[in-house]
Protein backbone atom coordinates (compact mmCIF):
# COMPACT_ATOMS: atom_id res chain seq x y z
CA UNK A 1 0.00 0.00 0.00
CA UNK A 2 2.45 2.39 1.04
CA UNK A 3 4.53 1.97 -2.36
CA UNK A 4 1.45 2.52 -3.94
CA UNK A 5 0.49 5.74 -2.05
CA UNK A 6 4.14 7.20 -2.94
CA UNK A 7 3.75 6.28 -6.71
CA UNK A 8 0.58 8.30 -6.44
CA UNK A 9 1.42 11.46 -4.39
CA UNK A 10 5.18 10.68 -3.30
CA UNK A 11 9.15 11.44 -3.80
CA UNK A 12 11.99 9.54 -3.10
CA UNK A 13 14.35 11.85 -2.76
CA UNK A 14 16.51 10.43 -5.17
CA UNK A 15 16.60 9.69 -9.02
CA UNK A 16 18.15 7.26 -11.51
CA UNK A 17 20.74 8.94 -13.92
CA UNK A 18 22.73 7.11 -16.79
CA UNK A 19 22.13 4.10 -14.31
CA UNK A 20 23.12 5.39 -10.93
CA UNK A 21 21.22 6.48 -8.47
CA UNK A 22 21.42 10.59 -7.48
CA UNK A 23 20.13 11.56 -3.76
CA UNK A 24 18.36 14.54 -3.97
CA UNK A 25 16.27 15.54 -0.79
CA UNK A 26 14.03 14.23 1.71
CA UNK A 27 11.07 11.82 0.60
CA UNK A 28 7.06 13.12 0.96
CA UNK A 29 3.68 12.06 0.19
CA UNK A 30 1.98 15.12 -0.17
CA UNK A 31 -1.87 15.33 0.02
CA UNK A 32 -5.08 16.21 2.17
CA UNK A 33 -6.11 12.20 2.63
CA UNK A 34 -5.56 11.53 6.36
CA UNK A 35 -6.11 7.99 5.87
CA UNK A 36 -3.21 7.65 3.54
CA UNK A 37 -0.69 9.58 6.51
CA UNK A 38 -1.94 7.34 8.68
CA UNK A 39 -1.02 4.63 7.03
CA UNK A 40 2.89 5.64 6.10
CA UNK A 41 3.17 7.12 9.47
CA UNK A 42 2.83 3.32 10.65
CA UNK A 43 5.26 2.02 8.21
CA UNK A 44 7.64 5.05 9.20
CA UNK A 45 7.21 3.53 12.75
CA UNK A 46 7.90 0.07 11.79
CA UNK A 47 11.19 0.42 10.25
CA UNK A 48 12.15 2.77 12.71
CA UNK A 49 12.14 5.75 10.48
CA UNK A 50 11.26 9.53 11.66
CA UNK A 51 8.51 11.70 9.87
CA UNK A 52 7.14 14.98 10.41
CA UNK A 53 4.23 16.65 9.01
CA UNK A 54 4.52 20.02 7.34
CA UNK A 55 3.05 22.36 5.34
CA UNK A 56 4.01 22.95 1.53
CA UNK A 57 4.00 26.34 0.12
CA UNK A 58 0.68 26.55 -1.48
CA UNK A 59 -0.95 24.97 1.76
CA UNK A 60 -1.08 21.76 1.35
CA UNK A 61 -0.27 19.14 3.88
CA UNK A 62 3.23 17.07 3.55
CA UNK A 63 4.86 13.97 5.13
CA UNK A 64 8.19 14.79 5.25
CA UNK A 65 10.64 11.36 5.63
CA UNK A 66 13.76 10.06 6.96
CA UNK A 67 16.60 10.49 4.48
CA UNK A 68 18.41 7.27 5.06
CA UNK A 69 20.19 6.71 2.13
CA UNK A 70 18.75 2.84 2.21
CA UNK A 71 15.66 3.67 2.40
CA UNK A 72 15.93 6.48 -0.65
CA UNK A 73 17.40 3.84 -2.79
CA UNK A 74 14.54 1.20 -1.74
CA UNK A 75 12.12 3.84 -2.90
CA UNK A 76 13.56 4.42 -6.41
CA UNK A 77 14.05 0.75 -7.03
CA UNK A 78 10.66 0.08 -6.43
CA UNK A 79 9.90 2.99 -9.41
CA UNK A 80 9.49 5.98 -7.32
CA UNK A 81 11.42 7.90 -9.77
CA UNK A 82 11.48 11.78 -10.61
CA UNK A 83 8.35 12.98 -12.87
CA UNK A 84 8.53 10.90 -16.20
CA UNK A 85 10.36 7.92 -15.03
CA UNK A 86 8.05 6.99 -12.15
CA UNK A 87 6.52 3.77 -12.65
CA UNK A 88 5.58 0.41 -11.37
CA UNK A 89 9.23 -1.51 -11.16
CA UNK A 90 9.07 -5.13 -13.11
CA UNK A 91 9.85 -6.72 -9.81
CA UNK A 92 7.05 -5.55 -7.83
CA UNK A 93 4.71 -6.30 -11.04
CA UNK A 94 5.65 -10.01 -10.13
CA UNK A 95 4.42 -9.75 -6.40
CA UNK A 96 1.76 -11.94 -5.14
CA UNK A 97 -1.82 -11.14 -6.45
CA UNK A 98 -2.80 -9.71 -3.35
CA UNK A 99 0.03 -7.23 -2.75
CA UNK A 100 -0.24 -5.98 -6.45
CA UNK A 101 -3.90 -4.87 -4.86
CA UNK A 102 -2.49 -3.22 -2.30
CA UNK A 103 -0.03 -1.53 -4.43
CA UNK A 104 -2.89 -0.60 -6.18
CA UNK A 105 -5.03 0.60 -3.22
CA UNK A 106 -2.21 2.90 -1.93
CA UNK A 107 -2.09 4.57 -5.76
CA UNK A 108 -5.92 5.02 -6.23
CA UNK A 109 -6.31 5.90 -2.95
CA UNK A 110 -3.91 9.15 -3.62
CA UNK A 111 -4.47 9.26 -7.27
CA UNK A 112 -7.82 7.42 -8.73
CA UNK A 113 -11.01 8.77 -9.29
CA UNK A 114 -14.70 7.03 -9.03
CA UNK A 115 -17.27 8.92 -10.50
CA UNK A 116 -21.11 9.11 -11.59
CA UNK A 117 -21.68 9.03 -15.24
CA UNK A 118 -25.00 8.83 -15.32
CA UNK A 119 -28.10 7.58 -13.05
CA UNK A 120 -26.17 4.79 -11.70
CA UNK A 121 -23.42 3.96 -13.30
CA UNK A 122 -20.00 4.45 -12.51
CA UNK A 123 -17.00 4.81 -14.22
CA UNK A 124 -12.99 4.51 -12.30
CA UNK A 125 -10.30 6.67 -13.89
CA UNK A 126 -6.60 6.59 -13.43
CA UNK A 127 -4.95 9.67 -14.91
CA UNK A 128 -1.41 10.58 -14.49
CA UNK A 129 1.28 13.21 -16.23
CA UNK A 130 3.21 10.93 -17.84
CA UNK A 131 2.97 7.96 -20.22
CA UNK A 132 5.34 5.35 -18.37
CA UNK A 133 3.43 5.73 -15.02
CA UNK A 134 0.18 5.34 -16.76
CA UNK A 135 1.52 2.07 -18.66
CA UNK A 136 2.82 0.20 -15.96
CA UNK A 137 -0.40 0.87 -13.23
CA UNK A 138 -2.30 -0.36 -16.76
CA UNK A 139 -0.34 -3.37 -16.40
CA UNK A 140 -0.90 -3.79 -12.88
CA UNK A 141 -4.72 -3.51 -13.42
CA UNK A 142 -4.69 -6.06 -16.40
CA UNK A 143 -3.14 -8.33 -13.98
CA UNK A 144 -5.52 -8.39 -11.51
CA UNK A 145 -8.11 -9.69 -14.23
CA UNK A 146 -9.66 -6.43 -14.90
CA UNK A 147 -10.22 -5.41 -18.76
CA UNK A 148 -8.88 -1.58 -18.76
CA UNK A 149 -9.77 0.92 -21.48
CA UNK A 150 -6.81 1.74 -23.85
CA UNK A 151 -4.79 4.43 -22.60
CA UNK A 152 -6.10 8.02 -24.42
CA UNK A 153 -3.85 10.99 -24.22
CA UNK A 154 -5.60 14.20 -23.48
CA UNK A 155 -3.96 17.97 -23.86
CA UNK A 156 -4.64 20.03 -20.07
CA UNK A 157 -5.78 23.26 -21.99
CA UNK A 158 -4.29 24.99 -17.85
CA UNK A 159 -1.18 23.95 -18.16
CA UNK A 160 -0.49 23.21 -22.14
CA UNK A 161 1.00 19.61 -21.61
CA UNK A 162 -0.73 15.89 -22.36
CA UNK A 163 -2.11 13.88 -19.71
CA UNK A 164 -2.74 9.94 -19.72
CA UNK A 165 -5.65 8.14 -18.52
CA UNK A 166 -7.44 4.99 -18.88
CA UNK A 167 -11.30 3.60 -17.44
CA UNK A 168 -12.74 0.69 -15.64
CA UNK A 169 -16.27 1.13 -17.26
CA UNK A 170 -17.79 -2.51 -16.93
CA UNK A 171 -19.99 -2.50 -14.04
CA UNK A 172 -19.27 -5.67 -12.57
CA UNK A 173 -15.69 -4.94 -12.90
CA UNK A 174 -15.95 -1.93 -10.56
CA UNK A 175 -18.19 -3.39 -8.12
CA UNK A 176 -15.10 -6.40 -8.12
CA UNK A 177 -12.69 -3.50 -7.75
CA UNK A 178 -13.80 -2.35 -4.77
CA UNK A 179 -14.31 -5.72 -3.40
CA UNK A 180 -10.68 -6.94 -4.71
CA UNK A 181 -8.77 -3.45 -4.12
CA UNK A 182 -10.68 -2.28 -1.22
CA UNK A 183 -9.97 1.33 -1.42
CA UNK A 184 -9.22 2.67 2.22
CA UNK A 185 -9.94 7.18 0.64
CA UNK A 186 -12.96 7.78 2.87
CA UNK A 187 -14.15 10.04 -0.26
CA UNK A 188 -13.93 7.38 -2.88
CA UNK A 189 -16.09 4.52 -0.29
CA UNK A 190 -18.77 7.44 0.13
CA UNK A 191 -18.94 8.39 -3.64
CA UNK A 192 -18.99 4.64 -4.99
CA UNK A 193 -21.81 3.90 -2.49
CA UNK A 194 -23.60 7.33 -3.37
CA UNK A 195 -23.29 6.29 -6.82
CA UNK A 196 -24.77 2.98 -6.49
CA UNK A 197 -27.58 3.85 -4.55
CA UNK A 198 -28.65 6.49 -7.86
CA UNK A 199 -27.51 9.93 -6.21
CA UNK A 200 -26.48 11.47 -9.20
CA UNK A 201 -25.51 15.16 -7.37
CA UNK A 202 -22.20 13.96 -6.53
Amino acid sequence: YFIGAMLGDGYSGAETKNGKIKYKGSPSIVGIDEEVFIIAKKICNKLELNCRTSLMANGTPQLVLSKNKWFREFLVRCGVEKGEDKHISKRLMKMSLDNVASLLRGLFDTDGCVYNKYGNYAQIEFKFGYIETTSSVHKAVKGLGFNPTRIQRQLNNATGRFLWRFYLSRQGEIDLFFQKVKPKNQKHQLRYKKIRCGDTGI
